[in-house]
């Protein structure tokens, strides 16, 4: 299965995929057309909606906060 694009929901959905059955980590391939980390709009910003999904994902990073 291919996944086009890098970002959010592509890379969610890779890791539902692989919480939900490992099998896919053989059959499994992400495409992004561009190189990472890159500048964008959002500034790299995510909300705690985000990091609510990450954690469920068991996908936790270290993340700069400023208060």
């Amino acid at each position: 299965m291919a996944i086009i694009g890098a970002g959010p929901a592509g890379l969610s959905t890779a890791l539902h995929l692989l919480q939900h059955d490992q099998s896919w980590i053989d059959r499994l391939i992400i495409l992004e057309k561009r190189k990472h980390p890159r500048e964008k709009i959002c500034g790299g910003g995510v909300t705690r909606f985000g990091l609510a999904i990450l954690k469920s994902l068991r996908f936790e990073i270290a993340l700069p906060f400023s208060h």
